[in-house]
């Protein structure tokens, strides 16, 4: 049986037992941190690296932890509430210490375990020298000198921390982890020696059913969240959850300096292209023979490049002939990797490059199953892009998962069509983020000179909202706006509804908004919609918990078939 999906481990490196996480654990900071600039970055942090699986595999439980995250924040950043958590905190902390102590512990012995015996056959002892004989003194003398030795390389190992005298018990942090369990921010070590670890789920960033390139959020009742994260899924410094950003270092146990390095000139490239062609020539002639010995060629081109470590120049001509070949073929978990790898090690615009790979090789022959799978590739890449607001590359490659699985060479039968109605959607979804960012633009100057117009402060609310996911600057502007709907429903948010009632109908209230509008407005009033649901869901029984639960399945079931699951 496969073992259980744990967020909280996959996606933020928390160990520790306890589920979920107290908020501290959650937001991956030092147990009762008081600074709030500490506590809303590291919150801003968290939440924007989980808003990337939004629409992946596990998109419930993002929209579960999202929940939490914007619970803790929402509570850490109110003083009042801060110190009743606190308080609640230490009394739970104190109970479990009280608890401990008075648990039984095992007897101890009466006298100490009998030594064992001698084996029968044993010679019988020397007498001992008397004390002032020199055999005494020699062995005293030895005595000390071994305890002397001994206790030098105690101290040696310990200043060079190669011995942890305490034992893996005294090295917690005040947060209740351990040093190996720290949460995203930390450097851990990588399995893999440079490649990305495709074995876990790639972020998956905003597809053809979003409301925009970065959805609002779901999980803060005032949708605080930072601006996205790049789409290899690190923060605004370059931090990925395990701790190996590819805007700040080079893969863990790459061999590779920390900084980026330079492309190499054409003349070296060049030079080491034939190079790698004349030792694996016979696998670039059967590649030439059928596809499936031209993916095996990208496959084996790629872990060349990862087990090369000690040539930097080479492992860029490896990864850019894995690249080329991976696109001919439709092979786009290599050419993923690839580029990303490029990106991370190499002064290289990944996601530009990726974008000019697919658009060029959009019409090349392949098989329709190949076809299709690069067209899923490139609706993913133009998520992506979309999430960093570059909607130009967005476009692009939306415009190239089109063509791809439009794919009019392959028989009807063999079209993906659900494929080719994502793509048209995120085509759809990249002009109406595109137009929604020039009115936030023209909205921008207005607003400067005058802050309360009507019609300025709703473009700027909506594209706060529903195209960044900031619902903490977006919430006050459609307040001031002139579209009367969203007005309300701002105004209710601002409230903060506490108790469940409240929160139930202002979920209703944004579903229902919802229902004559199109995509992708429409999916992201339903996505806060969702946010209150879940917020009300713990307390409501019958009908209301019916209803709720059956809108939760339906954006969740929307949501997985947008992704191609």
């Amino acid at each position: 049986m496969a073992e259980a999906f744990d967020p909280y481990l996959t996606w933020l490196g928390i160990r520790d037992p306890q589920r979920p996480p107290n908020h501290y654990r959650l937001l991956g900071v030092a147990l009762f941190e008081d600074d709030p600039r500490v506590l809303e970055h590291a919150a801003d942090r968290q939440m924007a690296h989980v808003r990337t699986f939004q629409t992946g595999r596990h998109s419930a439980q993002s929209q579960r932890l999202l929940n939490e995250l914007a619970t803790a924040k929402l509570c850490l950043l109110n003083a009042e509430k801060k110190a009743a958590y606190d308080a609640r905190l230490r009394a739970q902390r104190q109970a479990e210490s009280d608890r401990a102590a008075a648990a039984p512990t095992p007897a101890e012995p009466a006298t100490p375990p009998p030594l064992p015996k001698r084996a029968q056959t044993a010679a019988p002892r020397e007498p001992i020298e008397p004390a002032g004989s020199p055999l005494a003194s020699c062995l005293l003398a030895m005595l000390v000198a071994m305890v002397l030795t001994l206790g030098g390389l105690i101290a040696i190992a310990t200043m060079r921390g190669g011995l942890n005298i305490g034992g893996p018990d005294a090295t917690e942090t005040a947060a209740g982890g351990r040093p190996g369990d720290a949460g995203p921010g930390a450097a851990t070590p990588s399995p893999a020696p440079s490649v990305p670890n495709r074995s876990q789920p790639r972020p998956a960033q905003p597809d053809a059913s979003l409301p925009g390139p970065s959805q609002p959020q779901q999980g803060n009742q005032d949708g605080t969240e930072s601006p996205p994260t790049d789409p290899d899924g690190t923060d605004a410094e370059g931090t990925a959850p395990d701790g190996s950003g590819p805007e700040s270092r080079a893969p863990e146990g790459s061999g590779l300096p920390e900084q980026h390095l330079a492309v190499p000139s054409g003349e070296v490239q060049e030079a080491t292209r034939r190079e790698v062609r004349r030792l694996f020539e016979a696998e670039y002639r059967q590649a030439a023979e059928s596809p499936a010995a031209r993916r095996a060629l990208a496959a084996m081109l790629l872990r060349k490049a990862v087990d090369t470590q000690d040539d930097p120049v080479a492992r860029y001509v490896l990864l850019i002939e894995a690249r080329d070949v991976a696109v001919a073929v439709g092979e786009p978990d290599v050419l993923l990797q690839a580029v990303e790898t490029l990106g991370a090690e190499y002064e290289v615009p990944w996601l530009l490059m990726a974008t000019e790979t697919i658009c060029k090789s959009a019409r090349l022959a392949r098989e329709p199953e190949a076809n299709n799978r690069l067209a899923a590739a490139a609706l993913l890449l133009a998520g992506q892009a979309a999430a960093r607001e570059e909607f130009d590359s967005a476009a692009l490659l939306a415009d190239a998962a089109r063509d791809m699985a439009r794919n009019l060479q392959a028989p009807a039968s063999q079209r993906d069509a659900k494929l080719l109605d994502r793509a048209v959607r995120m085509i759809r979804n990249v002009a109406a983020w595109q137009q929604q960012r020039q009115a936030f633009l023209a909205a921008e100057g207005v607003l400067v000179r005058q802050p309360d117009d009507p019609a300025a402060n709703l473009a700027a609310g909506e594209y706060h909202c529903f195209v960044q996911g900031n619902f903490e600057l977006g919430l006050p502007e459609l307040a001031r706006g002139n579209d009367a709907e969203l007005r309300e429903l701002a105004e209710a948010e601002l409230a903060e509804p506490a108790e469940t009632a409240e929160m139930l109908a202002l979920a209703d209230r944004w579903w229902t908004a919802s229902e004559p509008l199109t995509d992708p407005a429409r999916h992201c009033y339903q996505l806060r919609a969702t946010f209150w649901y879940q917020q009300a869901l713990p307390e409501l029984t019958g009908l209301s918990r019916t209803r709720a639960q059956r809108r939760l399945e339906q954006l969740r079931q929307e949501g997985d078939t947008s992704a191609g699951r």
